[in-house]
């Protein structure tokens, strides 16, 4: 019998006993309270559930990323894997995979960032999200720390080893990376770094610019040794670790040492190749040239275990990832580029150099800049050139006017790469239109960039070039 069968003209049956309607009616009152009170509560705790699951930040980190058909999607990273390459949780859920035969390039962005825009793209100030501060740390720290440079473009932040390192060595030690040894003949510079009692005043940007170090020269014919003075020994470089060893030449001849704590840094006069195959660059200034590389869960949030060429060894939480290419000998920054020659248009009497200054999603942590590209800064009325390397064929950047530009800034960006139809890529910016992406094919060896004033002149029409790459290869 079912509770209808059971209910007949305002009686209840219990047990086969009529209970009487008036009884119900002084129960109904009760009941109807008990199912409200208990109704009330689910729905608050309903709505604390829900208030919970809105306070939950979103799970992975916002990022761009172009695919070898030059499209830019955008998500937030889950996971990195050498071999599967990275894992995407775009906007509408869906998860997608970017292997990394079919990725170029993968940047750490904020999370209103278009990718409609390329891969340059990034939100407006007013809907940016705040800096992180652990990021802005390890950032701020890295300025006046350790830096080691391996002779094949890996930039590994850290402090040196000065016992138990072997012959013709240099010993490393990493937060992230371990303890770890290169030879010699596969360094190109360490800079030694302030001591470790002075590091905690290095988060303040006042006493961080005092602390900075001496800056390193570039290779040269002989090795050097750069004193904390800023004086700098030239010579050949024998020992580095708890003593600096240099063999003088000419009037110099004979061996100098010098104890570690007196040298901002070494530069030796191996040969430099650029970094190639999976690489990635981290909020702490170091670019890494993998070996291998996995995600794992933990507590605090995914974590990559990696392996890099220089033979360290150890894992970095995913946060700390600013960009990724699986193949870093096709992709190459503009910032990098040697300029050939800079031209003033009509209307101007000189033609300021193009600037290079930290993209917006870099701003944040000095001295980093994720696939290793700064953005170029413009202004109105000049062209400037760019000498592409050999086997570039296109270069794709966002560019966009400058925040304050406002209703003056009207401009037309016009891009030369290569001669004949579709070699040239127009785009005008102006208050409704800020920002563009911008693809052009390449073959002439150069690269032009132009900026023509528009309804305006060139009063407002300073313009960025934003992340931007040559691509090389098929």
């Amino acid at each position: 019998m079912t509770m209808r069968d059971a209910t007949r003209d305002g009686d209840l049956v219990c047990g086969g006993h009529p209970v009487a309607a008036a009884w119900l009616d002084r129960v109904r009152p009760v009941c109807a309270a008990a199912l409200g009170w208990i109704g009330g509560v689910s729905g608050a705790a309903a709505q604390v559930v829900q208030a919970a699951n809105a306070a939950e930040p979103p799970t992975g980190v916002p990022v761009l990323v172009l695919t070898t058909n030059l499209k830019v999607t955008s998500g937030r990273l889950t996971s990195l894997d050498m071999q599967n390459g990275a894992t995407l949780i775009e906007s509408s859920g869906k998860t997608q995979r970017f292997e990394p035969g079919r990725t170029l390039a993968l940047a750490a962005t904020d999370a209103g960032a278009e990718p409609t825009l390329g891969i340059g793209a990034y939100a407006s100030p007013s809907a940016r999200g705040a800096p992180d501060a652990s990021l802005m740390t390890r950032a701020l720290l890295a300025r006046t720390g350790g830096v080691l440079v391996t002779a094949w473009g890996e930039r590994i932040t850290g402090s040196l080893r000065t016992t138990d390192v072997g012959k013709d060595r240099v010993g490393w030690s990493s937060a992230r990376l371990g303890v770890f040894e290169v030879p010699l003949e596969g360094v190109s510079s360490v800079r030694i770094g302030v001591a470790e009692s002075d590091k905690e005043s290095a988060v303040d940007p006042n006493a961080a610019a005092a602390m900075l170090p001496p800056p390193l020269p570039a290779p040269g014919a002989d090795d050097a040794v750069v004193l904390r003075n800023g004086d700098t020994v030239r010579g050949l470089v024998t020992r580095v670790d708890s003593s600096v060893s240099i063999e003088g030449e000419g009037a110099g001849a004979g061996e100098r040492v010098f104890e570690a704590a007196r040298v901002s840094g070494v530069v030796l006069a191996n040969p430099v190749k650029g970094v190639s195959g999976q690489t990635i660059w981290l909020a702490d200034g170091s670019v890494l040239n993998l070996v291998a590389a996995t995600t794992e869960k933990s507590p605090k949030g995914p974590l990559l275990r990696l392996e890099t060429r220089a033979g360290g060894k150890g894992t970095v939480p995913l946060a700390e990832v600013r960009a990724w290419v699986p193949a870093a000998e096709r992709v190459t920054s503009l910032s990098s580029m040697p300029l050939s020659r800079v031209t003033a248009l009509s209307g101007r009497v000189f033609a300021p150099r193009p600037l290079t200054l930290a993209h917006p999603d870099d701003v944040a942590m000095p001295g980093i800049a994720a696939l290793g590209a700064s953005d170029i800064v413009m202004l109105g009325g000049v062209e400037a050139a760019f000498t592409l390397p050999k086997g570039a064929r296109r270069f794709v950047a966002t560019v966009a006017l400058e925040d304050d530009a406002g209703e003056w800034g009207d401009c037309e960006v016009v891009l030369t790469g290569a001669g004949g139809e579709g070699g040239t890529q127009r785009v005008h910016l102006s208050e409704e239109q800020p920002a563009a992406a911008v693809s052009v094919p390449l073959g002439g060896g150069e690269l032009v960039l132009r900026v023509e004033g528009g309804r305006f002149g060139t009063v407002k029409d300073r313009v960025r070039v934003m992340r931007g790459l040559v691509l090389s290869g098929e």
